[in-house]
C-alpha cells in the first residue's frame, strides 16, 4: 500500500469509527472531471475550487458513512509487505551479480 492509500485508509477508518459522513472521491474520477473542465490541478487552491464543484454533482444518499473492510485492509497490508520483500531480493541480487570478489559472494549468500 503506497503512502496514499495508507493515508486513505486512515481517513475513511476516522470517519467510520466516528460515524462521520463523507464522499470517498476516486482519484482518476476527480482527474478526469478536472480535465472536463479544462483545467489543470497545480494548486490546492485550484483543487479546492474543482472538490467544491464536484461535491455540487454528488447524490445526497451517496454521502454516507464509509464503511471499512478489514479483509481488504489486511490483504493490501500483505501485499506491500511482499512487493517490499521482492525489490529488496531483486537489489540484493543485483548488488550481487556486480560484485568481482568470489570470497565475498559465498560469504554474503550465507548471511
Amino acid at each position: 500500500m503506497n503512502r496514499l492509500e495508507y493515508t486513505h485508509y486512515t481517513k475513511k477508518e476516522f470517519c467510520a469509527e466516528n460515524r462521520i459522513k463523507a464522499y470517498i472521491v476516486n482519484p482518476k474520477k476527480s482527474h478526469n472531471f478536472t480535465r472536463a473542465l479544462g483545467k489543470r490541478s497545480k494548486t490546492d487552491k485550484i483543487d479546492a475550487r474543482i472538490l467544491y464543484q464536484f461535491h455540487k454533482l454528488i447524490d445526497l444518499k451517496d454521502i454516507q458513512v464509509p464503511k471499512v473492510d478489514q479483509q481488504a485492509k489486511a490483504l493490501a497490508s500483505y501485499l506491500t509487505s511482499y512487493e517490499f520483500a521482492l525489490k529488496q531480493r531483486v537489489a540484493l541480487s543485483n548488488h550481487l551479480e556486480s560484485l568481482r570478489d568470489k570470497e565475498l559472494i559465498t560469504l554474503i549468500k550465507k548471511i
